[in-house]
């Protein structure tokens, strides 16, 4: 139709130029007048903007309404909570997905887009419980356009919880000691009372924390795998301001603190076993 117009303006455009007659000239002017209007007209009422984009949400729609079961070892009961995913691929506009959540009924409603042939729909869901189960529902569902579907799905047990490992209370004990002079025959000795120390898991940086005991004994109590389980690498450290002679036996003798540290990371404990270590007596060195 545009064409014809746009062929026929130009062929009167060739005559007014060319033609001697002067009334032709007007009544051909008039014409065009009368075309140029007819391709505004023509123009305007286009029902369809040329940038619009077709999208799948212009689609007629497919009620889908249902409840949602879950099925707990042969107990079946309504799914209180969780959100269904509905899919389709369409031909023309590829993956659409929508998120429909679960009411604390078990309920679930939505309006989903369907292609005029009609279409399936596959609706999934993911449900992990409390104590670590997981459920999962995969159902398709046939559907047409400006129709309601009811779909009553049930969520089935696809993954025990990981069973962890018997902890139980493991103990460490030793004592520990350090060298409090410069004396040629100094000898170790313990270690201050309420002197803190610390235990942690080989790999992890959250700790335990206690204090030396009076005559340097040092006692953690946590819980660890037993040796069944395969027990626990732990470490062990602390550092502290401890007396320490300089000059000993000196007129410049001088009894000041140090710094002192221990750190031990050899250590393995058992669920529901004492550990002590060989040699029971561990050192703490003075920092340069």
């Amino acid at each position: 139709m545009y064409k014809l117009i746009f062929y026929l303006l130009n062929y009167f455009i060739i005559k007014v130029r060319t033609g001697a007659d002067v009334k032709l000239k007007k009544n051909m002017k008039k014409l065009f007048v009368i075309l140029i209007s007819a391709v505004y007209v023509l123009t305007a009422c286009s029902p369809y903007e040329p940038s619009e984009a077709v999208t799948a949400d212009m689609l007629k729609k497919a009620t889908i309404l249902g409840t949602v079961y879950i099925d707990l070892d042969g107990k079946v009961e309504t799914a209180k909570a969780g959100t269904l995913l509905f899919a389709v691929n369409f031909a023309e506009f590829g993956n659409y997905t929508k998120s429909v959540p679960v009411d604390n009924k078990g309920a679930y409603s939505t309006e989903f887009p369907v292609e005029d042939a009609g279409n399936d729909v596959t609706i999934t869901g993911v449900l992990v419980l409390e104590n670590g189960q997981v459920f999962e529902v995969n159902h398709t569902l046939a559907v047409k356009p400006e129709g309601t579907f009811v779909a009553y799905l049930t969520y089935v047990k696809t993954q025990d919880p990981i069973t962890p490992p018997d902890w139980k209370d493991a103990i460490l004990e030793f004592t520990l000691r350090y060298i409090d002079s410069d004396a040629a025959a100094a000898v170790l000795v313990d270690v201050p009372a309420n002197t803190p120390i610390r235990l942690k898991f080989a790999g992890e940086t959250t700790y335990v924390e206690t204090t030396v005991k009076t005559g340097g004994r040092v006692s953690f109590m946590v819980k660890a795998p037993t040796v069944l389980d395969g027990g626990k690498n732990v470490e062990v450290y602390t550092t502290a301001m401890l007396p320490y002679t300089t000059g000993a036996g000196t007129a410049t003798e001088v009894r000041e603190n140090k710094i002192f540290s221990y750190s031990n990371s050899s250590f393995k404990i058992y669920g529901g076993e004492i550990t002590t270590p060989n040699p029971l007596v561990q050192t703490m060195t003075m920092e340069p």
